[in-house]
């Protein structure tokens, strides 16, 4: 039988002259199994809940303007759910970052005017057209596009 115990979990701590005996070691193993089975199945629950924190999911689209502009010709682009931001690159290093839910991008033009472009949101699209012209809704002609949206690494 020990004459101490551990403080954290009072396993078995003998001296010289202590009989030691073979209970007295299962009963230290089991108290060490159960501590280290507990802080295995903490570690693994807030791994889990760790990894959905601040991640995010990056998603890119391509796609080349055809010209075309106007309320009947809007440039409709595929969104995944659950996206925060949305932005829109010319090959030209223009960025164009819009956010889900707004209904207007606004085109300040320096001298000439305010020209909004009308933008419906759906689950999993945006449209934009302008009756103005195809830039301010992102078709200009043989243009190339790359679209960037951001979400959640947890929404699906």
């Amino acid at each position: 039988m020990p004459s101490n115990q551990t403080p954290n979990y009072a396993l078995s701590q003998w001296e010289r002259d202590d009989r030691i005996l073979m209970d007295d070691f299962n009963a230290d193993n089991v108290k060490i199994d159960a501590a280290l089975a507990a802080q295995a199945g903490t570690l693994a629950a807030q791994t889990a809940e760790l990894a959905r924190k601040g991640n995010c999911q990056v998603s890119t689209y391509t796609y080349r303007g055809t010209g075309k502009f106007g309320e009947a010709n809007p440039t409709v682009i595929p969104v995944p759910k659950g996206t925060f931001l949305l932005v829109i690159m010319t090959t030209r290093n223009t960025l164009y970052p819009i956010l889900p839910g707004s209904r207007e991008y606004d085109w300040h033009e320096s001298g000439v005017g305010h020209y909004p472009a009308s933008i419906t949101w759906k689950e999993t699209s945006m449209s934009i057209y302008s009756t103005r012209r195809e830039s301010y809704q992102f078709n200009i002609l043989n243009t190339d596009y790359i679209v960037l949206s951001i979400r959640k690494a947890d929404e699906t």
